[in-house]
């Protein structure tokens, strides 16, 4: 194999590395997001419509600057042209 070869195989082992990480963080911060939203959406807010296990009896508590960053950073890439 050739150096050439041997570069060529890492850049692309990088880039399936790299890709498995961001599908992974999306997958993440969606999921985090779908939370987040069902605990303090309007439309949800009915016991009924949650499952046994989402029920909660105090009212939601304001999100957290972290959560406020991932639907911030969740939003302009959905805006994106492409998304």
């Amino acid at each position: 194999m050739s150096t050439f070869d041997k570069r060529e195989k890492s850049f692309e082992g990088k880039f399936a590395h790299d890709e498995e990480i961001l599908f992974k963080v999306l997958a993440r911060a969606k999921k985090m997001l779908g939370r987040w939203l069902s605990r303090t959406s309007p439309l949800i807010s009915s016991p009924a419509c949650r499952p046994k296990s989402t029920r909660i009896s105090s009212p939601p508590a304001s999100p957290s600057p972290s959560i406020r960053l991932l639907v911030i950073s969740t939003n302009s890439a959905l805006r994106r042209p492409g998304m």
